[in-house]
């Protein structure tokens, strides 16, 4: 088993499990954690016997694997090759077949309903984007999900609460922006499919909400990322996880006209009964519940789906852009709609921003990035 699921890594003296969690491990804390796997071998001489532990004989064994990285690539071998191209032992672990009910379709429904009413007319897309984490799950879409809701106890968390149990361990949630964008994430984010953030508000953005926005914006794209782990390790990942974000503001994240990273639903109802939540929360450890589920993901038509695809600009995204909006930016708006001509000098540009202003308003100069949005060239 340990010659099946193990594999040392050169350059950082570790010892890494493939599957789903299980943080690489420096050597000690190795054979702690293996300590109880152990073979008495009897002195034939003295009768005497000694414990010889299995991690002793695995790192001695020929077929035992060494390679000089670790790596996350979801959907390729065990062995693959890292982001930096190396010969990497991939900690990707493909998931058993599911085997569903013979009702699999009846019992999906509840999952598949509850998103049709939260979602909308953005309900296929979005189901098109889970199915899509089931059938391909090393090839990452360019943009997520942000899903805006006024009203508390709508079973959102449902969803997430699903998908944790038919993805094991693929799936971060309760996720805050601090733990995303921050170091020593790897407890948290190596290894995951999805990553759920729940509750976000502009207000809980550090420095500037636009700054921050770019960051997020490179952590749904890129082809690669590196996790920190506290007591050192450094894995280099092949990006393989998507985003879905909660909120009851339309202010939650800070999208601009131009944005091809966040597609957008919203549900203005207000909760259901409390009978309806009990019969969703019911079924969350049904292992029927959960093979059906998973069982309707796999086997869902998504040969329409493009990741690539930029989000459409549906009612609910241009709900949330204008709260996001800065004050410049409308104003700019404004203006370059209303201007007779293609041309305004600069100073007149700045005195008439100010002049728009809403009183008591602090007037901010306009910047370069402000300017591209609105379409204006200097």
């Amino acid at each position: 088993g340990m010659l099946r699921d193990y594999g040392s890594i050169e350059t950082q003296s570790l010892v890494a499990r493939t599957g789903p969690s299980a943080p690489p491990m420096r050597w000690p804390a190795f054979q702690l954690s293996v300590m109880p796997s152990y073979e008495e071998v009897v002195n034939p001489k003295t009768g005497t016997v000694k414990h010889v532990l299995f991690s002793s004989q695995w790192i001695k064994h020929p077929d035992h694997k060494q390679l000089p990285t670790i790596t996350f690539r979801a959907g390729a071998g065990l062995v693959t090759i890292s982001p930096d191209g190396e010969r990497a032992l991939n900690v990707w672990s493909p998931r058993a077949p599911v085997v569903p009910p013979d009702d699999w379709q009846a019992q999906a429904q509840p999952f598949v309903e509850h998103i049709q009413w939260l979602w909308g007319p953005q309900a296929d897309a979005f189901l098109d984007f889970l199915a899509h984490i089931e059938q391909k799950p090393g090839e990452l879409p360019h943009s997520g999900w942000l899903h805006v809701a006024p009203h508390e106890g709508m079973g959102r968390n449902w969803i997430t609460s699903v998908l944790v149990r038919i993805w094991p361990g693929g799936v971060a949630v309760n996720l805050t922006l601090d733990e995303v964008l921050g170091g020593f994430n790897g407890h948290r984010l190596s290894r995951k499919l999805l990553a759920g953030i729940d509750e976000v508000h502009a207000d809980q953005l550090r420095g500037s909400k636009w700054a921050t926005l770019q960051k997020i914006k490179t952590l749904i794209t890129a082809e690669q990322r590196m996790v920190e782990f506290k007591f050192g390790a450094k894995i280099l990942e092949w990006n393989a996880m998507r985003w879905l974000i909660y909120s009851n503001h339309a202010d939650s994240v800070p999208i601009d006209k131009g944005d091809r990273r966040f597609n957008v639903a919203q549900c203005l109802d207000q909760p259901r009964s409390p009978d309806y939540y009990a019969r969703l929360y019911g079924l969350v450890e049904d292992k029927n519940f959960q093979a059906s589920v998973r069982h309707w993901l796999a086997i869902r038509d998504i040969s329409a789906f493009n990741p690539g695809a930029r989000p459409v600009m549906s009612e609910a995204k241009a709900g949330v852009l204008r709260p996001s909006q800065h004050t410049n930016d409308l104003v700019l708006e404004a203006l370059v709609n209303g201007w007779p001509c293609d041309l305004i000098d600069a100073n007149t540009l700045n005195l008439l921003v100010r002049m728009e202003m809403a009183e008591g308003t602090e007037a901010v100069a306009i910047n370069k990035h402000q300017l591209e949005r609105a379409g204006v060239l200097t």
